[in-house]
């Protein structure tokens, strides 16, 4: 029952580097590493003497995961371990959204009521009584909101051009108790302009992830600032029900685009280099490279 952050550094919040251990049991914690560098959520580099390993959140937002006796990407790769038997079967994966670096309250939906009981733990950090059947994964109890829907992220390409169908992936998750099975989401342009709107009949259960794809054709050109927007009847958190902007170009849908170069290529590399803000190329192309 243990809530660790790592906010800084290159560690791990949960960081074991010995082999003389034995009996290892991990149960019912929250690890989680938010810096962003190279850091993990777990570090064992044995995992043979763990006796039990299991019912443990896991977050990182740097470069890795966890290693578990070798780099593992996500929770689905650490179970395929098996070391010992069924290790992290009951696990999550996500961020545990702790109130800030020094309070360790959790909102991430995913750690309420999926720890196990462990005799003689009654009481969270707090003093708070554990449930006796299903407590909160770390060292503090909560219950989430009944009713609340979020919008997580928008994604979509950068540029467009009009009367060209374009498909934009908007994904929202129940962070509430309850199942919801009405709600609305929109397609949105800043400010508050509403491009698309569809009321779903989709179960969402408490944690759960959906992405909808919306089918969008621009009508007018320029540069656009587009947000995804959930709306729950009775959501007791319209805090969290839009996504962050992105920014969207838009050329007449008789424009040819062409890519020159790749996501990774460095804004110093040519044929287009404006590091010093003043250099000056050219490059040919013949026609059948285009």
């Amino acid at each position: 029952y243990n809530s660790i952050n790592l906010d800084f550094g290159e560690g791990a919040a949960l960081n074991i580097r010995v082999d003389n251990v034995t009996g290892l049991n991990v149960r019912n914690n929250s690890f989680a590493y938010t810096a962003e560098g190279t850091g993990h959520a777990m570090y064992i580099n044995n995992p043979d003497p763990t006796s039990q390993i299991n019912y443990n959140n896991y977050f990182s937002n740097g470069d890795n995961f966890v290693y578990y006796g070798a780099e593992i990407e996500d929770l689905a790769a650490l179970q395929a371990v098996n070391i010992p038997a069924g290790n992290d079967l009951n696990s999550k994966e996500g961020n545990p959204l702790y109130q800030d670096v020094t309070d360790l309250t959790p909102q991430g939906v995913q750690l309420w009521a999926s720890a196990v009981p462990i005799f003689g733990i009654t009481t969270d950090y707090f003093g708070n009584p554990r449930p006796t059947t299903n407590p909160t994964i770390g060292a503090i109890e909560y219950e989430p909101l009944a009713d609340d829907l979020e919008a997580k992220s928008l994604e979509g390409p950068e540029i467009m051009l009009t009367e060209t169908e374009y498909q934009l992936n908007f994904t929202i998750q129940n962070v509430g108790s309850q199942t919801q099975n009405f709600y609305t989401v929109k397609l949105m342009k800043q400010p508050n302009i509403e491009l698309v709107s569809e009321t779903l009949n989709i179960p969402l259960e408490s944690a759960e992830v959906y992405t909808h794809i919306f089918d969008w054709t621009p009508q007018n050109t320029g540069v656009f600032q587009l947000y995804g927007k959930v709306v729950l009847p009775g959501d007791l958190n319209p805090g969290n029900d839009i996504t962050e902007s992105i920014k969207v170009t838009i050329f007449p849908e008789n424009v040819t685009i062409v890519d020159l170069g790749e996501d990774t290529t460095s804004n110093n590399i040519l044929p287009l280099s404006f590091f010093f803000r003043n250099s000056i190329s050219q490059t040919m192309y013949m026609g059948t490279e285009l």
